[in-house]
């Protein structure tokens, strides 16, 4: 029996909050939320935050509110995920070091997404007046920048799992 995390697992629970969360985002779509939560998280401004949070009634505001509080569940998840990801990487690419530092940037990456979601419930519960709205998009640039990096360090991985895999294949003749 093994303790070692299963990035297979971390994986599928990824996805899975992923996609709740994306489901409970479909309500606040709308022609001034175009990407629902996703606007909300960027909207840089106190003026672009009420309007996001004017558009939606009370239903989908507290779908947005059981969003933001899920996030901080997927935030967890995700971090792990990426984390492992970035190790397997890491090894595939045989840059122990390099992966661990990027490892460590997913969360920081999970930090951002909460100080962002704690600056969004802020304008929720209350007015969205600055500088909550633009510390929150702030904090979501920086999150998605650090989470795009991690995934394209995962993906550079992936390319040398293949390589590596195609060559042995070659080596053994098959």
């Amino acid at each position: 029996m093994t303790t070692k995390p299963n990035l297979g697992t971390w994986l599928v629970a990824t996805l899975v909050m992923a996609g709740i969360l994306n489901w409970i985002s479909i309500p606040l779509v709308n022609e001034v939320a175009p990407w629902g939560l996703f606007s909300w998280q960027l909207a840089a401004t106190p003026q672009r935050a009420q309007a996001i949070l004017a558009s939606w009634d009370g239903r989908t505001q507290l779908l947005a509110s059981f969003g933001l509080g899920l996030d901080y569940l997927f935030m967890f998840v995700y971090a792990v995920t990426l984390n492992l990801a970035c190790q397997w990487s890491a090894h595939k690419l045989e840059r122990q070091r390099f992966g661990k530092w990027i490892g460590a940037a997913v969360w920081m990456a999970a930090l951002f997404d909460a100080l962002e979601n704690a600056y969004l419930a802020i304008g929720l519960v209350g007015k969205p007046v600055s500088p909550y709205p633009e510390v929150a998009a702030l904090s979501a640039a920086i999150k998605f920048t650090l989470i795009f990096v991690a995934l394209g360090w995962t993906l550079l991985g992936a390319f040398a799992a293949i390589r590596q895999k195609r060559a042995l294949s070659a080596k053994l003749g098959g």
